[in-house]
């Protein structure tokens, strides 16, 4: 007798202690009456309510299924972005079984002539999106949103990947009034829980036996028809263990300058599958460390199976390299050569597509048949290369064991004890120049022997901008003049990467815009190929009301354009690190020609501001000669990443620089 099993969990009703004040379709006149948000007046929409229920059930394999139900206020015309929402379904490989969107039902309410009328949503209100190979994305926009509405909307997500459950976020970037989350899982299930956030979510577990209906479906010997199926059902009971989650006034998720993905700082809960525990089977374990994980994904035909395959770059490779004897001159020509004839096909993710021998033969491939493909060329000749783990930024940190924490791959060298990082998707990166949206903290290196390692990606050394400029002022506020500027390391490759897609002229009148509509007279680029020199770029240019002329006296920012008018930190309190992306070094040389006839009145003061720790510095010089001002101006922060119990110090720094950049130097009439 063959058996297919159908397990359905007969639960409690989706219950918490304060949803009976949140039923749906029940919105009073207060709510759609009320103006501003009490906690936050500047807020432009605001979640009153949100609840979400997660529940397993087994039809000849495991499914979860997540309701989900909300209630939003909209407040102002900023907020009826907050009516269209974007839910992701995950599509599996090949698209082959996807996540279902179910129940969907949605409703906009509305006050008219004093009475509360609400409008639900058509069908022409919602479609599927293919975002891409692997994921759909389901929209729908409610109708007939004001200021004043309030929008109501449900439905219920089933999905057959349960080893990552999708997470619940607490936090968003308006204010919430009341949310809350409810897990039930039952003991055949173990799974890991991972907090982040800074704001305290109310956590309770109980454990109940629930009811298990179990459905067998089987087929009579000897018969193969559909009509040969029969059903039986029993009954039993299982533990199931319940997680409720509660948020209330929680405060919106303030984004700043200097954040590397505000994602990472949201309140949230997230769980990944530990084990499996059926009854009569053995239990079965799973990502349990990043060991595991490594190992899970280098054993993958579409990673590590793609590093042992050589034969379809081996002539090349042989050539290329046959009269070099010395690693690193290897290492160069083929990193070199990798980047002049692959194209990335600005896919990311840790698995080949197609492959790295079809990705070679059309000469264009993913993040990882590029990496992949570079690091086995490296290993052909006896290069010590291996493939390194990335979550780029906008994937966010991966803070726990998990498959999914990765979206990139690179490749790694180790050679006279030292690590040395490439990235062959990037045409103007270089040895351990790796382009910024890959600098997200820590990467994981992957042997072939199965170990891995934590590998720092946050660069050491500043990245430097050295500008040199000579001017001259004149009486009626115009200035004249040109500068010459260097940039190194990453500030060299985000210049390359910006002009080289861009026209020469569009790019001089983004420049005469960014610069405060200066009139650029002649542009010149060296060293855009050659990326073992910095990039210098040279302007002349001329520029009208650059001082104010009052009287018999003028006033201008020693810096002109290139001041710096505001501090970048504006929170009063800051939970999370100040991201800088990289050390940087900011140099700037000011020789500034007074008009004849006039006197320096007075000029800004030196300065020097240090931060603790050697964590950076703001150095001010002025120097007076006949009727030159020459200036010498320089701010150093010396740590890509800088913790946030500095953040009083680099307000207070930057608000001191802020202060002296825009301080006047004044000239007198004679």
């Amino acid at each position: 007798m063959k058996f297919k099993i159908t397990i359905v969990l007969i639960l409690t009703s989706f219950y918490f202690s304060t949803a009976q004040d949140f039923d749906f379709g029940k919105v009073s006149k207060e709510e759609i009456l009320e103006k501003v948000h009490p906690g936050d007046s500047s807020a432009p929409a605001a979640i009153l309510f949100k609840k979400g229920r997660l529940t397993m059930e087994y039809d000849n394999g495991w499914y979860y299924n997540l309701e989900v139900e909300a209630r939003v206020k909209i407040y102002t015309k900023e907020g009826y972005s907050y009516a269209t929402m974007a839910v992701p379904l995950y599509a599996g490989k090949n698209r082959s079984n996807d996540e279902e969107m179910r129940s969907l039902k949605a409703i906009t309410y509305n006050l008219e002539n004093g009475k509360v009328t609400d409008e639900k949503m058509k069908k022409s209100g919602e479609f599927l999106e293919e975002v891409n190979d692997y994921w759909n994305q389901k929209k729908f926009t409610l109708p007939n949103v004001k200021e004043g509405s309030v929008i109501e909307y449900k439905y219920r997500i089933r999905s057959p990947y349960i080893h990552s459950l999708p997470e619940w976020k607490f936090q968003y970037d308006i204010p919430v009034n009341h949310i809350v989350y409810k897990t039930e899982i039952p003991e055949y299930l173990g799974y890991k829980e991972f907090n982040k956030g800074y704001f305290a979510i109310k956590r309770n577990t109980t454990a109940f036996k629930k009811t298990m209906s179990m459905r067998y479906q089987y087929s009579e010997p000897g018969k193969v028809t559909t009509s040969a199926h029969k059903t039986q059902t029993s009954n039993l009971e299982v533990l199931c263990n319940i997680t409720e989650y509660e948020g209330t006034s929680v405060p919106k998720l303030k984004d700043e300058n200097y954040v590397n993905n505000i994602d990472n700082y949201r309140s949230a809960v997230k769980h990944e599958l530990a084990y499996t525990k059926m009854p009569s089977s053995p239990i079965e374990y799973f990502n349990q460390t990043w060991e595991h994980v490594t190992k899970t994904i280098y054993e993958s035909s579409n990673f590590g199976g793609q590093l042992v395959k050589s034969g379809y770059f081996e002539n090349d490779i042989q050539d290329l390299v046959k009269e070099v004897q010395n690693p690193m001159e290897k290492v160069a020509l083929i990193y070199n050569y990798v980047k002049q004839i692959m194209n990335w096909n600005q896919y990311t993710g840790v698995y080949c597509s197609d492959g790295v021998k079809k990705a070679y033969s059309t000469k264009t491939g993913n993040v990882a048949e590029i990496n992949l493909m570079l690091t086995a060329m490296l290993r052909s000749q006896g290069v010590n290369a291996n493939p390194v783990l990335v979550s780029t930024r906008n994937h966010g940190v991966p803070f726990f064991p998990t498959k999914d924490g990765f979206n990139y791959v690179i490749c790694a060298i180790e050679i006279d004890n030292s690590l040395i990082l490439l990235d062959g998707t990037s045409k103007y990166s270089g040895p351990n120049i790796l382009p910024e949206k890959t600098l997200n903290w820590f990467g994981r290196l992957v042997r072939e022997n199965g170990s891995s390692a934590e590998v720092n990606l946050m660069p050491s050394s500043p990245s430097k901008s050295l500008v040199n400029m000579m001017v001259d002022l004149n009486e009626d506020g115009t200035l004249k003049g040109k500068y010459r500027r260097q940039l190194t390391k990453h500030r060299a490759l985000t210049y390359r990467q910006v002009y080289s897609i861009m026209a020469e002229d569009e790019y001089v009148e983004n420049i005469e815009n960014a610069f405060e509509g200066i009139v650029v007279e002649n542009h010149e680029v060296k060293n855009m190929e050659d990326l073992s020199k910095p990039i210098v770029e040279s302007i002349d240019f001329k520029k009208e009301g650059s001082a104010d002329v009052i009287g018999d006296k003028i006033y201008f920012s020693p810096l002109f354009f290139f001041t710096r008018k505001e501090n970048p930190f504006k929170l009063e309190k800051r939970e999370f690190p100040i991201d800088f992306s990289y050390p940087k070094s900011n140099r700037y040389m000011v020789n500034i020609n007074i008009p004849e006839g006039y006197k320096i009145e007075s000029y800004p003061e030196p300065m020097i501001l240090k931060l603790p720790e050697d964590l950076g510095m703001f150095k001010f010089v002025t120097k007076i000669s006949q009727n030159v001002i020459q200036l010498s101006i320089s701010t150093d922060i010396n740590s890509a990443i800088i913790s946030s119990v500095y953040y009083d110090t680099i307000k207070e720094f930057y608000k001191q620089l802020v202060a002296k950049q825009t301080e006047k130097i004044v000239l007198t009439k004679v």
